[in-house]
């Protein structure tokens, strides 16, 4: 996407946000977020994504996300939380393994 229209689309979004609770609006708020660099706002809009899951199986991309931008910020903790909340859910979810190996690299965790 072209970057004028990141601005334009977090506006109608953020409009959207004021008046509707779409449970999609928080997951596609963060990913402009994320494209903008507000990662802040991204984890804010991630977390909130995730709290409106119905269901478990759709959890585990939001939450490597989340670690990702925890992870940009260089906040390792919450990052390895997210990855491995992302794990218990899917431990096959191969997103979320690297994202948890590159978070325990940038800490020198290699055993």
């Amino acid at each position: 996407m072209r970057p004028d229209l990141y601005d334009t689309a977090l506006t109608n979004f953020e409009k959207s946000a004021k008046y509707f609770d779409y449970p999609d609006l928080p997951q596609n708020l963060a990913t402009i977020y994320l494209a903008k660099g507000e990662l802040d706002k991204a984890i804010d809009s991630l977390k909130q994504a995730i709290s409106y899951q119905r269901k478990e199986g759709t959890m585990p991309p939001l939450y490597s996300e989340l670690g990702n931008a925890y992870l940009k910020l260089e906040r390792y903790e919450p990052a390895e939380i997210a990855f491995k909340d992302a794990l218990k859910i899917d431990s096959n979810f191969v997103t979320a393994r690297y994202g948890l190996a590159s978070t325990y690299l940038k800490q020198n965790k290699i055993d």
